[in-house]
């Protein structure tokens, strides 16, 4: 008789492929500009506008509580935006606030979002949310799980790859 296989193995490679990118990526930036936001600078700033593509699923089922979760972290209700976080991802608000603050101290203030792009990464989904901030563009990143809770967010530099 074959062993049977955990359903949940393939997520938990995935986050932690995710888990340990994030890893690296903040390593780097605290070592190189000494912030401890989730921040990426590329060296060539995509101009690209083409879409990812897209998941299967209708367009306002992740953007809907990507947005809302955007919205939040603007109105500095850090509380309300990490309702949504898986356990891996439970931080407390003052966490996400010290991120999103330097985040804007380092590149603007927040202006305004435009239109959110949906891709699939696996059994995930990724929302990429742009961003206008006084000093240029950025981006919102949100990853979610098929049951909407949020196992990654991140505040980069347009042009980052997925």
């Amino acid at each position: 008789m074959a062993p049977r296989s955990d359903p949940d193995t393939p997520l938990r490679a995935i986050r932690c492929v995710l888990l340990t990118v994030l890893i690296v990526a903040v390593a780097a930036l605290t070592l190189s500009t000494g912030c401890t936001a989730t921040t990426h600078t590329p060296e060539e700033p995509s101009t690209s506008t083409a879409a990812p593509a897209t998941t299967t699923a209708p367009p306002s089922s992740y953007d809907e509580p990507a947005v809302r979760t955007l919205d939040a972290i603007v109105r500095h209700d850090f509380a309300a935006a990490t309702t949504d976080f898986d356990e891996p991802m439970r931080q407390t608000p003052e966490r996400l606030e010290a991120s999103w603050d330097s985040y804007q101290e380092q590149f603007g203030a927040y202006q305004q979002h435009g239109i959110p792009q949906q891709a699939a990464l696996g059994d995930l989904t990724v929302v990429r949310v742009p961003l206008q901030l006084e000093h240029g563009l950025g981006e919102f990143r949100v990853t979610f799980h098929p049951d909407q809770s949020i196992g990654g967010l991140y505040f980069l530099q347009p042009g980052v790859p997925l």
